[in-house]
Parts: structure tokens; C-alpha cells; sequence
């Protein structure tokens, strides 16, 4: 968030180093972000994430692409070379290669070795009461999203799971504050 709010002010800087944290943030290269931080000038780039990388080789690609500019070529190339006969044909020779081609770049580290390393987890629970009113809104939207998505079973899977993802959404706004939701 912080490098596509400012990409203007801290692309005109110069960076002798480069941490990026969340980097699975770049694994769409065609998004601002992305293209905001390819446009940061730094010597060394460093890319944290806590996700691994998925199931396609185009997020690895793109992470790449900000952080080890030119290492997996353009995108033309590494499709030929690496997606279609790794994804379409199943290339476990390919695979390899690539494999042996970002070893040096990647230190990947098991949530089993880090657990040591972890705090122990605190957990907090806070009550908070709502008021009558805000009872009564909350209750009443609660209803309606239940109805809403009992109505839900002719449609298609995947537009049942936005309705109940949006009525959940709605609700926990709701709950942190009336306005969110009814700016009246």
C-alpha cells in the first residue's frame, strides 16, 4: 500500500537496498503495485512473504520480475521455456531446471523449523455489547442476508459463494459500526 501511495516520491529516490514484506502482493504483474515497485531504482532487493507461492508459475514469474529483474526473461520466454511444458505437459525435467535456476535465490523455511522461533500466541477476547438499536439493525440484517441466501440455491456456485461472502461482509461492518453500512 505504501509504495503505490507514494510511488511518485520514492520512485525519484535512489535505494541501496529494497525490502519488500508481503511480496505475494506482486505476484499479478500487471498490477500498480507491481509496476510500482519494478519502477523503484534499488542496487539489492529482498522479497519476504509468509505465502507460498502458489500454483502458478506466473506469480512466480512476476515476483521475480520485481525482485530479480531479467533472471526468468520476459514473459514470452519463460512461457515457452518453463509454463507450457511444466503446466501442459507435466516436463519434470523442466521443472527441475527451474527449480535448480531459483535455488540460490529462495531460502524457503518449513512453519516446523520457525516454530521454535515463534512467540507463544496470545489471544484476547473482548465482549462488547451492542446497544438495543444497533441489536435490532444488526438482527434484522442478519435476517435478511438468511433469506437472501436461502433464495440463493438456483444460482450458480460460484455467485452463492459472493452473496454469502458479501452478506458476511456486511454483517462485521455492521457490527464494528451502524454507519459503515446505513450512512444515515
Amino acid at each position: 500500500g505504501l509504495v503505490l501511495r507514494d510511488a511518485e516520491r520514492l520512485g525519484a529516490q535512489p535505494w541501496h537496498t529494497l525490502v519488500l514484506d508481503e511480496a505475494q502482493m506482486l505476484k499479478n504483474s500487471h498490477t500498480k503495485t507491481a509496476q510500482a515497485v519494478r519502477a523503484l531504482r534499488a542496487d539489492w532487493r529482498l522479497a519476504l512473504t509468509g505465502t507460498p507461492v502458489e500454483n502458478r508459475l506466473a506469480d512466480l514469474w512476476s515476483l521475480f520480475r520485481a525482485v530479480c529483474p531479467g533472471l526468468l526473461g520476459s514473459w514470452e520466454r519463460f512461457q515457452r521455456r518453463y509454463v507450457s511444458p511444466i503446466a501442459r505437459d507435466g516436463d519434470e525435467s523442466r521443472r527441475m531446471e527451474l527449480a535448480q535456476l531459483l535455488r540460490p535465490f529462495l531460502l524457503r523455511r518449513t512453519k516446523a523449523e520457525v516454530l521454535h522461533e515463534l512467540p507463544p500466541r496470545t489471544e484476547v477476547q473482548l465482549a462488547a455489547d451492542l446497544s438495543p438499536e444497533e441489536r435490532e439493525l444488526y438482527d434484522a440484517a442478519r435476517l435478511r442476508s438468511a433469506d437472501r441466501l436461502d433464495q440463493a440455491h438456483g444460482l450458480a456456485e460460484s455467485d452463492r459463494r459472493f452473496q454469502a461472502l458479501a452478506a458476511i461482509t456486511e454483517l462485521r461492518l455492521l457490527a464494528c459500526h451502524p454507519r459503515l453500512v446505513y450512512p444515515d
